[in-house]
């Protein structure tokens, strides 16, 4: 009988240690995912970072495809202003509401990404540049009638410039986010608050 109850008591520390080793292992894969998608995860707007938006580059570069592939460089107006007059964390609020209302613009296909500063970079495989700019403008649109208000404080007008830029060819995508910053300057100087294509490439 004592042999029998041992074995017993055995069999079942067995067979929690096992369940305890699943559910560590179970853990630790969360734990590794969480920080995978930490690493690239912007902390303030919740969307994707510089990293992110490298790597997806990168990865559309190697891919020896052909494809329509199309870059959005966003920028924030005038800023600057912004944090001078209503302080950081007013501008802190603003970048996340911004990244909120572009999000809710764009596909969930589109690779959204925090790049820098006030500056925002959107990818979009599939999409033409006459695609891409007709989301552009809708971009453009909904971030100026969106009513910013943070912390009781309403900050109007905030507005966004656009460039963009188009390839087929996917390995010439580093040239295509060139193209499409160099745009961004055309729109700022043009008055902001609109987009500019920039030069496309098809050959």
């Amino acid at each position: 009988m004592f042999f029998l109850i041992v074995l017993i008591t055995s069999g079942a520390k067995i067979s929690i240690d096992i369940e305890e080793k699943i559910k560590s292992q179970i853990n630790l894969e969360a734990q590794v995912r969480r920080n995978e998608w930490l690493a690239l995860t912007d902390d303030l707007t919740k969307i994707g970072n510089r990293r992110f938006f490298n790597l997806t580059l990168k990865k559309i570069s190697d891919a020896n495809n052909l494809e329509l592939v199309s870059i959005l460089v966003l920028d924030i107006d005038h800023f600057k202003k912004i944090n001078d007059n209503y302080g950081h964390d007013i501008g802190d609020l603003v970048l996340k509401q911004v990244a909120e209302v572009v999000a809710t613009t764009l596909a969930p296909a589109a690779y959204f990404a925090r790049v820098g500063g006030e500056e925002f970079g959107v990818i979009l495989r599939g999409k033409s540049a006459q695609d891409a700019m007709l989301i552009a403008d809708k971009i453009v649109f909904a971030v100026s009638k969106h009513s910013f208000t943070c912390k009781t404080v309403e900050i109007w007008p905030v507005t966004l410039s656009v460039g963009v830029s188009s390839t087929r060819l996917p390995k010439k995508i580093y040239k295509v986010y060139k193209y499409a910053d160099m745009a961004l300057y055309k729109a700022k100087s043009l008055g902001r608050n609109c987009v500019v294509l920039g030069d496309v490439i098809n050959y």
